[in-house]
């Protein structure tokens, strides 16, 4: 199983972390149905208030690493990591695009 990138989620946030390793040309498209967002920031978006956006442009949102890797090789990873007792899960995907963005939120 090859990993493409490794993104470890720091300051700037889930998007400026992912973009700064994904290739021009592709776009890495998060989709929030996926993701286990602490109660934390589920609180910060309601009461600050705080859109979506700009939580994912600060914050890592409980994500710690995005590994990207090919889709065929998901559930191994996946098995992998949790056999190590890691919480994984699948968070989006790679698609190509023509936009300078390298990392977008999906909402549906």
């Amino acid at each position: 199983m090859n990993i493409h990138a490794l993104a470890h989620i720091t300051g700037g946030g889930v998007l400026g972390n992912v973009s700064r390793v994904i290739p021009l040309g592709l776009c890495a498209q998060l989709d929030v149905r996926h993701l286990k967002i602490p109660t934390i920031f589920s609180y910060l978006m309601q009461h600050g208030p705080v859109d979506l956006q700009e939580m994912f442009q600060t914050f890592n949102m409980g994500i710690g690493m995005v590994a990207i890797i090919e889709s065929e090789h998901k559930n191994l990873a996946l098995s992998t990591l949790r056999e190590y007792n890691k919480t994984a899960y699948e968070i989006g995907e790679i698609t190509l695009s023509k936009e300078s963005e390298r990392c977008t939120i999906k909402m549906s």
